[in-house]
């Protein structure tokens, strides 16, 4: 099944979302606080919420480097790159904008290729990555990124910063605490 663009990085930011469940999630018996937010930003927002509570008013929040620290697709390009899940080989011929960077001794990874897409425009490489991830279903994107954020190993890749190539550790999404009391205290 192919999507375009816009409905890949829908199905990362579900995916995505969903895994949020992997933090812990309050009852409705269990009234959830914002402790780790300033007791100023804490008030605020309880107003605010209290104010449009009932109302059919809803909340919309980015997920990277908001709801999470880090950033999804740049961790999960990697993490799959490196199971051999997304390979260079089973990628879309459409997705291959530029050469690839291969030298004698060195074979570029999707991940340095979608950095150097980014050297050339976010509007490039942003797209190209979701189209990388079209051709799973959510229900395999969902599990991928179950995996992805609970997993507890480093994540390697390499990369060109400029002509060499250098080692990369990725940081997988960090779920922000206060977020989660946040989206907790949306809920009830």
């Amino acid at each position: 099944m192919k999507f375009t663009s816009s409905k890949a990085s829908w199905l990362l930011l579900l995916a995505g979302a969903t895994s949020l469940n992997a933090a812990p999630i309050l009852t409705p018996r269990q009234p959830t606080q914002l402790i780790h937010w300033p007791p100023a930003a804490a008030d605020a927002l309880n107003a605010m919420i209290s104010a449009n509570a009932n109302q059919g008013n809803y909340a919309v929040f980015d997920m990277d480097n908001t709801s999470y620290r880090y950033d999804l697709e740049e961790s999960l390009l990697p993490f799959l790159e490196g199971r051999g899940i997304i390979t260079r080989e089973g990628l879309d011929p459409s997705l291959k904008l530029i050469e690839f960077k291969d030298t004698a001794n060195y074979t570029e990874t999707l991940f340095s290729y979608y950095y150097r897409l980014c050297e050339i425009d976010d509007k490039v490489c942003y797209p190209w990555v979701a189209q990388v991830f079209s051709n799973f279903t959510l229900g395999e994107l969902k599990g991928y990124v179950d995996e992805l954020m609970t997993f507890e190993g480093n994540i390697t890749s390499t990369y060109y910063d400029e002509d060499v190539v250098t080692n990369i550790t990725v940081n997988r999404p960090r779920i922000f605490a206060g977020q989660v009391e946040l989206y907790n205290v949306l809920r009830y």
